[in-house]
Parts: structure tokens; C-alpha cells; sequence
């Protein structure tokens, strides 16, 4: 996750703590989304839920919603996923980081006893143990534990 500008936010904001010493208006997904459990979680606990409180902010019930206000200039900047932000690639994105940062979890199982079980194994297998799909999900600001990459 991490902070998506607007393009009328100036180049003076350098980072995520550059931003919110900005006193900027803010869209968060409400806490019925992924990421807007997420986005309230890491505010509360870097202690910047205080200053967005004190500025303002907007909720929105997808991450897809927030990310249109950052685009047509609704607010000055969005929490969103980072391959929501890749859809923008004008925009400026910066990711969230440190600790407070809350893990998102993806899994992939095989369910036994079904048709072409070992390709579903392979598959697995390559998501969670190649190179090129590690690739992959880097690209997409994703990092993947177990396998290989652990």
C-alpha cells in the first residue's frame, strides 16, 4: 500500500511525512474494504490518524473509488494498493514503510481429488517458487514469502 498524489499536489511533497506535514485533505477507503482496514490500522498506529483528523478526509468503499478522487483532484492524495496506483501512471506514489506498516496476507491452495490436480500443483508451485513470477510480483509492489523468495 502507499500514498497516491494528485497532480495538483506540488513537487515539494518528497514522501509519505512530507505529505502529511502538508496539511492536505485525504481519501480513505472506510473500514468495510481491504484497504480501508489497512489504511485506518497504519494511521492509528504511526500516530497520524491525529493529523488527518485535525485537516480532513473523505471515505470511500473501494480502493478503486479513492483512487478516482486522488485522479480527477477530489482530494490531494489517496491510501491505495500499489497496482491500483500502477493504473496511474501520472501520478505520484509513495509507499507506505516501517513497521506500522500491516502485513496483507494472498494464499494459493489445491483442492485434492479434482481434475488436473498436478498442473494445479505446478501452478502453485510456480507462484510460489520462480524466479519470474517473484518478478512479477515485484512489479507490482508485491512481496511474496515462502518458496524460493523466503
Amino acid at each position: 500500500p502507499g500514498l497516491m498524489l494528485s497532480e495538483g499536489v506540488g513537487n515539494e511533497v518528497e514522501d509519505v511525512a512530507g505529505f502529511f506535514a502538508t496539511k492536505r485533505k485525504l481519501s480513505l477507503g472506510d473500514k468495510s474494504c481491504a484497504i480501508g482496514r489497512l489504511s485506518w490500522e497504519w494511521l492509528e498506529q504511526s500516530t497520524k490518524l491525529e493529523a488527518v483528523q485535525r485537516v480532513g478526509y473523505v471515505t470511500k468503499p473501494t480502493v478503486t473509488a479513492v483512487a478516482e478522487d486522488v485522479a480527477l483532484g477530489a482530494v490531494e492524495a489517496g491510501i491505495v494498493w500499489h497496482a491500483v496506483a500502477a493504473s496511474y501512471p501520472e501520478l505520484r506514489f509513495f509507499p507506505l514503510s516501517g513497521e506500522e506498516v500491516p502485513l496483507v496476507m494472498a494464499s494459493v491452495a489445491v483442492i485434492g481429488g479434482r481434475q488436473r490436480m498436478n498442473d494445479a500443483e505446478k501452478f502453485a508451485r510456480y507462484l510460489t517458487e520462480s524466479e519470474e513470477a517473484k518478478l512479477v510480483f515485484e512489479k507490482y509492489g508485491f512481496k511474496r514469502k515462502g518458496g524460493a523468495s523466503e
